[in-house]
């Protein structure tokens, strides 16, 4: 018997990994998740006029909140262990 060699042969061990795998993929198959989408789009249209005649427009970002969309949840990998992940990026409506 070589030093690794537990003294279990082959049709033995492809048996327990079989099983093994069996197991694996039934808890998988119970597994639970969530995804959840959500995001802010706050702009504002501003208007600005003067006695000489003059106006100015402007489309601005972020009147009070900056822009942004993100992606949030978890998916349960069974046995008690869940991956949770959250994505978010901000973006512009006016071009700047």
């Amino acid at each position: 018997m070589s030093h690794g060699d537990i003294g279990i042969g082959g049709d033995v061990m492809n048996k327990i990994f079989a099983a093994a795998v069996l197991g694996f993929s039934v808890m998988a198959c119970n597994a639970q998740s969530s995804v959840t989408l959500y995001g802010v789009v706050d702009d504002a249209f501003l208007f600005n006029s003067n006695d000489g005649g003059k106006h100015q427009y402007a489309l601005m970002d972020g009147a009070m909140n900056f822009n942004r969309f993100g992606l949030k949840g978890n998916e349960g990998l069974g046995g008690g262990w869940a991956a949770v992940f959250a994505v978010e990026g901000g973006f512009s409506l006016a071009g700047c």
